[in-house]
């Protein structure tokens, strides 16, 4: 999960420079770069309430949601995004619920599962976020 996440919102830099010759605004970066970080700082806004929805239902449905949720931004993207504001819409908003949907669901069930090695899996889990930022930039 966190190979798949973290490597989608710490890479999306990258496409900074295709997405302002794509939308025609080579003076105005800080609308391009306003949906990077909605996708980076989405997920943390959203935590507490991602917790009390686990809290509510399961850690397993919640994360279920939050990947369909992604994925259906991900769709969306393709299909209905024509200007920033519909891209700061679907891949900064949607994009960052289904990520918080997914990243603290994920951190939380190694906590709920693992008493004696809790450090050694949480460092393993986390050490997944580096490997997908190396493969997906």
């Amino acid at each position: 999960i966190y190979f798949i996440a973290d490597g989608i919102s710490l890479s999306f830099g990258i496409f900074a420079r295709e997405l302002k010759t794509y939308f025609n605004k080579k003076n105005d970066e800080s609308i391009v770069f306003f949906t990077n970080g909605l996708i980076i700082a989405g997920p943390l806004f959203l935590s507490p309430v991602i917790c009390l929805l686990i809290e509510k239902f399961s850690c397993w449905s919640i994360a279920f949601v939050g990947s369909s949720v992604l994925a259906l931004s991900f769709i969306l993207v393709r299909y209905i995004v024509k200007n920033l504001l519909t891209l700061n819409l679907v891949v900064g908003i949607m994009s960052s619920l289904g990520l918080a949907m997914i990243y603290i669901p994920a951190y939380l069930i190694i906590s709920f599962s693992f008493d004696k090695y809790r450090a050694l899996a949480t460092g393993i889990e986390v050490s997944g976020a580096s490997l997908g930022v190396m493969c997906l930039s």
